[in-house]
C-alpha cells in the first residue's frame, strides 16, 4: 500500500489555503487514478473558511500536527516560515503557489508558482484544461476562495486568469451572481464585533524572514466598519495580544497590524506608545 501524501497549505490557515490543499488532492486522486493524497491543514480555520465548507458541504480536512518524516506537498505558501512544524525534516515533493518565491530545497521536485490571485486559480486552470472531473460543490468553494483572495475582484492583484477562471467556476457551480455571493462571504469575514482580538490577529497571520530578522503581519479585512470604531474596541487587546503571540514565535518587537478598511490598505505600527499609521510596511529590530 503507497504511503499517503499530504497536501497542506501554511500556518493560521485561510479560505484559499484551505481549499487548495483541498481541490488539489482530489486534482492529483482524478488525474492520477489514485487515492494517496490527502488534504490537511496547519492549524484551526477561520470563520469564513467554516462558513464555505459548510455551504457547499465539504468536510473540513483534519490538522496535521507536524511533516516530520511525511511526505507533503506545499500549497499556497513556499516560505518555511509559514509551513506545518516538522517541515524542514518532511520530504517534500511538490509546491504550488501564487505568492514571492522564498525556498531552497536540496533536492529537484516540481514547483509551481504563477502570478495570479489565487492559488485555486492555479489548480481550477488545472481542471479544466485536463479535463478532469470537477464537481459543482468544490467548484463552488474554488470559488469562494478566488474571490476572497482577489477581493471581488477589486484587489491589485487580480489577473485575467483570475477573472476567467471566476467565470468558469461560477457557471460550474450554479452561482449565477458571483459578485453578490462574494459580498456575502465578506460579510461573514469581516464580521469583527464577533470575534476576539486573539482571534483577530490569528485569522490572517504569516510569519517573514527578512535579513533583518523575523517578522510577523496580521491583517483583518473589514465591510463597512468605520475605522474608528474598529480600533476603539479593539486596539488595546489587540496590541497585547500582538506583543504576546510575536513572543512566542520568536520575533523582534516591532509588528504591523493591517487593516483593510472599505478595500484602502492601512498600515499601523506598534513602537510600544500605540499604533501610528504608517505608509507600507514598517519592520523594525528591537
Amino acid at each position: 500500500m503507497s504511503e499517503n501524501v499530504f497536501v497542506i497549505g501554511h500556518k493560521s490557515p485561510d479560505l484559499d489555503s484551505v481549499t487548495a490543499a483541498i481541490s488539489y488532492a482530489r486534482f492529483k486522486n482524478l488525474s492520477e487514478n489514485t487515492d494517496i493524497y490527502k488534504p490537511a491543514i496547519a492549524g484551526e480555520i477561520n470563520r469564513e473558511t467554516a462558513y464555505a465548507l459548510e455551504r457547499f458541504n465539504i468536510e473540513k480536512p483534519d490538522i496535521l500536527l507536524s511533516a516530520d518524516g511525511r511526505e507533503v506537498i506545499l500549497v499556497d505558501h513556499n516560505e518555511f516560515a509559514q509551513a506545518v512544524d516538522g517541515i524542514r525534516s518532511a520530504r517534500i515533493k511538490e509546491v504550488l503557489d501564487h505568492h514571492k518565491v522564498d525556498f531552497k530545497y536540496g533536492e529537484p521536485i516540481r514547483f509551481e508558482i504563477e502570478p495570479w490571485g489565487s492559488s485555486n486559480t492555479i489548480i481550477a486552470d488545472k481542471f479544466f484544461k485536463s479535463n478532469v472531473e470537477l464537481n459543482k460543490d468544490l467548484a463552488g468553494l474554488m470559488l469562494s476562495a478566488i474571490l476572497v483572495d482577489t477581493v471581488i475582484t477589486k484587489s491589485p492583484t487580480c489577473t485575467d486568469k483570475d477573472k476567467e477562471i471566476i467565470e468558469k467556476l461560477s457557471v460550474q457551480a450554479g452561482i449565477a451572481d458571483w459578485k453578490e455571493f462574494g459580498m456575502d462571504i465578506f460579510k461573514v469575514r469581516s464580521s469583527v464585533n464577533e470575534l476576539s482580538a486573539e482571534e483577530i490577529i490569528r485569522s490572517d497571520f504569516k510569519d517573514f524572514i527578512l535579513k533583518t530578522g523575523k517578522f510577523g503581519i496580521g491583517q483583518v479585512e473589514t465591510h463597512a466598519v468605520p475605522r474608528g470604531q474598529f480600533f476603539e474596541r479593539q486596539q488595546p487587546q489587540a496590541v497585547a495580544l500582538f506583543e504576546n503571540f510575536g513572543m512566542r514565535r520568536n520575533r523582534p518587537q516591532a509588528h504591523a497590524v493591517e487593516a483593510r478598511i472599505a478595500h484602502a490598505p492601512q498600515v499601523f505600527l506598534d513602537c510600544g506608545q500605540g499604533l501610528h499609521h504608517a505608509r507600507g510596511v514598517v519592520i523594525r529590530e528591537s
